[in-house]
């Protein structure tokens, strides 16, 4: 998933730093079938094994990292920024692409 400069190169990953030899933490463009659900609907750290720490949500004035909000759905213009091991975040990936 990260090349030898720490930089993401699969699909939808906008960027990607690991935190030492076993997590990364990444940002990820919303899948499209994560689009109009929760993080509660979706239970991403039971079903992948990842954390979504925080979103990036577009407005107004640019982008801003907000806390995730478990019941307020996710748009097509929301970043994930999620730790995990590199592993998980790569299935998330394949089983989810858009």
């Amino acid at each position: 998933m990260l090349d030898t400069r720490g930089k993401a190169f699969v699909q939808g990953i906008l960027d990607a730093v690991p935190l030492g030899d076993d997590l990364s933490i990444v940002e990820l463009h919303t899948p499209e079938p994560f689009v109009g659900k929760t993080l509660i609907d979706l239970a991403l750290p039971r079903r992948y094994g990842v954390t979504v720490a925080a979103i990036r949500r577009p407005g107004e004035a640019g982008s801003r990292l907000e806390p995730p909000s478990v019941d307020r759905p996710l748009s097509a213009e929301d970043v994930l920024v999620i730790v995990a091991p590199e592993s998980e975040i790569e299935r998330l990936v394949e089983r989810n692409e858009r």
